[in-house]
């Protein structure tokens, strides 16, 4: 898109004929939908704190007044320098962004509000004349509120990343001190939102939340969401979107109280000739709108953010003192800090004579000497950054790294963080679980994200017995992933292997779409393939409830069977259920067998389901005659071998049958409701 912005300002079109040409071409390839990007959600968060504390509207009301008058004064040259803290709160995943991501969105914040971002050259010109240098310079503080050395980068282990509201803002830091950023994995149904001064509903979320896959330009994010936090900081310090107080743009005219940004509709794409509201031509580039094509501030939204920075509401006119310059230590040469150690693992799991890798993630410093102590095992080195640790026997093994540099050392043990499991299986002949006499963890279930919300054992739920496996869910637990890997098994005794389970889930809301899986893994769990795949109405077995779902007969679980026959003859197996929260209810799993399986044990049903034609010779068609998909679909000789197994994606499915002997043949349907079905047909 830039190109052609650039291509736009570079021709200066000077006849109607190119003009026409050039707006043909930038609406053919520019427009950005609402479903390809988030958006913000600062107006929802602000209007939610007004509501629930009406004494903060006054704060506004006053703030405004002073912005007003303060639109006719000459405009200051003055730089305001803005310590800043990232708070990363990650699980490990991708949202635990690098110092190198963290240290470019700071780049691009300071090029967005001093006017030198690249792509200011691209500002139509009808508005180029009031684009505006806003004076405000953003450094990552250099000492805590405690006066220690930091890189200006915090980074805390919660499952909150997932959530990503006003509870997910672990360890602020005074608001008149520093601009707080917390980055996490998921803000719900937004990028990123921060609160306008003094509507706070407390100081310790005054600050911005954002996505990690929307901070800067680079790592997990791009350049087309690089000035998220140049709009979210702009809310910070008092302005609102170009169409005034909502979060959805094209709606209805609305202005932002700014004197020289037109009264628009709000766009969500780069429309750069679009015109609402009766003006000539909107201000799609302004940082403030949703067109993903961002570049300016204008000189009325610089005077309104002067006038926010030194005001009292919301403590921003102490960030920018000489005395919290010096105290953030921002004012002086930075200092190299000692590293806070930290390091992540390849796998929890692995069999014995097998590897794993360890990798180094420290922060707060650059590391110039580390020592790796990995009990059990073999090194491959103990002083790399990335060492691969070789274990050969059986047991639970922890790992000790130390890093230092000039400044000084630090050190982390982590208990537990490796288990290697013998190669021989733990159960030879077909095995059943019931949980009657399980804790959590123990040898046969090991949890994984142990966290908020992990599997346990239920002493009051079950599909037979007294017990289950459960996950007790909750509706703020939107995104978070936990699982329990099951014990392991030897399947050279057991023909035709099938694995089945009792499930009972139920949503809270008909729109949740909280996910189960089944995995297998034939490496004690290093990697693992999925087997089994439900979510939302689909898994659900009861109707969905806002109050906490507990099965009160066997009516409300369903039986499931998962298909092993692709490790038939293996010798060591392991299962693991996995459990993705969107917000529905509790889930519970009951009665797992695995065992041989014969098609004569099948109760035949009357669902529509048709194999043709019957005699065939080169293919047959197995069709679902009412729509509805099959799960699986199994074809077994007359002995009960298992032949093929089917993962069809539609409600008819196309087999190939020449290389079978002629013969009988049985076809087993199981439809996603959790009916089965068995049809014959004779290969000529």
């Amino acid at each position: 898109m830039d190109f052609l912005c650039q291509l736009i300002s570079n021709l200066r079109m000077k006849t109607k004929e190119l003009s026409l040409l050039l707006l043909l071409i930038f609406n053919s390839f520019s427009v950005f939908s609402q479903s390809e990007y988030l958006f913000c959600k600062s107006d929802e968060m602000v209007a939610k704190s007004l509501k629930e504390h009406p004494e903060l509207k006054q704060n506004q009301d006053q703030l405004e007044i002073i912005t007003q008058q303060n639109y006719n004064l000459p405009a200051e040259k003055q730089i305001y320098v803005v310590p800043v803290v990232f708070h990363i709160i990650h699980e490990y995943g991708t949202e635990n962004i690098s110092d190198a991501q963290v240290i470019d969105a700071i780049k691009v914040m300071n090029e967005d509000y001093s006017l030198t971002n690249s792509d200011a050259a691209n500002i139509v010109s009808q508005f180029s004349g009031i684009a505006a240098n806003i004076g405000f310079q953003f450094k990552l503080a250099n000492k805590d509120p405690q006066g220690n050395c930091t890189n200006g980068i915090d980074r805390i282990v919660s499952p909150e990343t997932f959530i990503g509201d006003d509870g997910s803002k672990l360890n602020p830091w005074p608001r008149n001190m520093y601009l707080n950023i917390w980055v996490v994995k998921n803000v719900q149904d937004a990028a990123a939102y921060a609160y306008l001064p003094g509507t706070a509903p407390s100081n310790n979320v005054d600050g911005i939340i954002c996505r990690a896959d929307y901070v800067g330009s680079i790592g997990t994010s791009n350049h087309t969401k690089s000035h998220t936090l140049s709009h979210e900081t702009g809310h910070f310090f008092n302005l609102k979107h170009t169409w005034g107080n909502s979060n959805s743009p094209g709606v209805s005219c609305g202005s932002d109280n700014v004197n020289d940004t037109p009264t628009t509709m709000g766009w969500t794409s780069c429309n750069l000739s679009g015109a609402t509201c009766s003006s000539p031509l909107d201000n799609v580039q302004n940082f403030m709108e949703y067109s993903y094509c961002s570049c300016m501030f204008t000189a009325g939204q610089k005077s309104r953010m002067v006038t926010a920075i030194t005001s009292a509401w919301g403590s921003r006119n102490n960030l920018w003192t000489s005395s919290n310059l010096s105290a953030t230590g921002v004012s002086g040469t930075p200092v190299i800090c000692t590293p806070v150690a930290d390091f992540t693992s390849s796998s929890t799991f692995v069999c014995a004579g097998s590897s794993l890798n360890f990798s180094d993630i420290s922060y707060n410093g650059i590391v110039t000497n580390r020592t790796w102590i990995v009990n059990g095992g073999t090194a491959s080195s103990l002083n790399d950054s990335v060492i691969t640790v070789t274990y050969n026997t059986p047991g639970t093994y922890s790992v000790t790294l130390t890093v230092s540099n000039a400044s000084g050392s630090d050190v982390v043990t982590k208990n537990g963080v490796v288990i290697v499991l013998p190669t021989t299986a733990a159960y030879t002949s077909g095995w059943t679980e019931d949980f009657e006499n399980d804790v959590i963890p123990e040898a046969d279930w090991i949890p994984h994200n142990m966290s908020t919300a992990s599997f346990g054992i239920s002493n009051s739920v079950h599909y037979t017995g007294s017990k289950s496996l459960s996950y007790i869910n909750s509706a703020s637990y939107v995104g978070l992933v936990s699982e329990v890997a099951g014990p392991t098994f030897d399947m050279t005794a057991i023909s035709n292997p099938v694995l089945t389970f009792h499930v009972a889930f139920a949503q809270r809301t008909s729109d949740n779409t909280d996910k189960l899986r089944m995995l297998v893994s034939t490496d004690c769990g290093k990697t693992w393939a999925q087997r089994y795949y439900k979510l939302g109405t689909t898994l659900s077995t009861s109707s969905a409830t806002t109050s906490s779902f507990y099965p009160s007969s066997q009516s409300s679980w369903r039986m499931e069977t998962v298909p092993m026959n692709n490790y038939a003859g293996l010798t060591n197996v392991r299962i693991k259920f996995e459990f993705t929260s969107q917000g529905g209810n509790n889930l519970f799993i009951d009665d797992i067998n695995l065992g041989g399986y014969s098609f004569a044990d099948e109760i035949l049903s009357a669902h529509a389901i048709q194999v043709f034609p019957n005699p065939a010779t080169d293919e047959i068609y197995i069709e679902s005659l009412d729509g509805m998909n099959p799960e699986y679909i199994l074809i077994a000789d007359a002995s009960g071998k298992i032949l093929s197994e089917l993962y069809p994606e539609k409600a008819i499915e196309v087999l190939n049958i020449q290389t079978y002997a002629a013969g009988i043949y049985f076809v087993k349907v199981r439809m996603i409701d959790g009916s089965v079905v068995v049809r014959k047909f004779v290969k000529e």
